[in-house]
């Protein structure tokens, strides 16, 4: 979809453009209140990950990631300072999900560039096996911790990956829809 538009005709700046849109996203997705939508349970920050992936491409959803989790470190350690303790740093940090949304955007980029992402049956199953990467990541980064509800968390929040995944789904359809116009939409 990153193809559909571009803000500037020359590729170094559309690509700082386009970050800045993407980390705007993220950043805007991860303040979104979790019990927003009854039933989820999961952070719509996932799905901003999610989404700048499919929406993006790989290389400014990297980008973008990496942006907003320098930010988002920063944030953390000038709000609740820590020890230099490597372990207490990599537990807060909970460096499992970060690896988790790393993986996520590079699968994520890897599928945008497929025809098929178009049609919505194949939009949502990309976003939901994309969810399900950052879901399992989480809850066996909190098991890996000895967190005992880490599993118990993974099964009982798992319904509320579909949710976001037709949270996405409708998304990228009207996102779709304001890009390219009704044509692609209505055929006669």
């Amino acid at each position: 979809m990153a193809n559909l538009f571009t803000f500037h005709s020359q590729p170094r700046w559309d690509f700082i453009l386009k970050t800045a849109l993407a980390w705007g996203l993220l950043t805007a997705m991860a303040w979104i209140p979790v019990g927003l939508i009854p039933g989820t349970a999961l952070p719509f920050a996932w799905a901003g990950v999610v989404m700048i992936g499919m929406w993006m491409g790989m290389r400014v959803g990297m980008a973008a990631l990496l942006l907003h989790q320098l930010v988002f470190t920063l944030y953390q350690w000038a709000v609740h300072p820590l020890s230099f303790d490597t372990t207490t740093w990599a537990l807060s940090l909970g460096v499992g999900v970060k690896i988790s949304e790393w993986i996520t955007v590079i699968l994520m980029g890897v599928l945008s560039t497929w025809k098929e992402i178009t049609k919505p049956w194949w939009t949502y199953l990309v976003a939901t096996l994309g969810l399900t990467i950052l879901h399992v990541g989480g809850g066996l980064w909190m098991h890996a911790q000895n967190i005992a509800l880490g599993w118990k968390w993974l099964q009982s929040h798992y319904s509320a990956i579909f949710i976001l995944a037709a949270l996405i789904l409708m998304l990228t359809q009207i996102l779709r829809r304001l890009l390219t116009g009704r044509e692609q939409f209505y055929s006669k």
